[in-house]
């Protein structure tokens, strides 16, 4: 049960029970009289439960949404960070274990290089789309 239904059922307990007292020792007058009064606190305080249980909701949505992104985020890094360290390994060998520089190495070479370049690109998307999180202050 989350806190949020515990303090809404205590709270209507309450006014039941402020309810019964009234009924029995002040009739079903007193009883109206009080409702009179309760109504609008009783509402007043659902209306905040309420509030704060959607604000609640909103929130942990936004953090999965967060998560969803960082996660999807950082498997594009990986890919990009892979693709630099086979292109970077391939520069790396000595002229005479590379097989002849042709066409089609300049080609596959050029394809990598720009397909790193697009998961970096994809990548501060992400960052710039995710919402400014202010510090918490103590």
């Amino acid at each position: 049960m989350s806190d949020t239904t515990i303090i809404a059922a205590i709270i209507l307990g309450g006014v039941f029970l402020i309810m019964l007292v009234t009924i029995i020792k002040s009739g079903v007058e007193g009883a109206i009289k009080m409702w009179n009064l309760m109504g609008a606190l009783t509402g007043v305080a659902f209306g905040a439960i309420t509030s704060f249980y959607f604000t609640n909701q909103v929130n942990q949505q936004e953090i999965a949404g967060l998560q969803a992104a960082y996660i999807e985020a950082s498997d594009t890094a990986l890919k990009a960070q892979q693709s630099i360290a086979s292109i970077e390994a391939l520069l790396k060998k000595p002229a005479s274990a590379r097989p002849a520089f042709t066409d089609k190495h300049r080609t596959q070479l050029i394809h990598q290089l720009d397909t790193t370049n697009k998961e970096l690109q994809q990548i501060q998307l992400y960052r710039k789309s995710l919402p400014k999180v202010p510090a918490n202050k103590p």
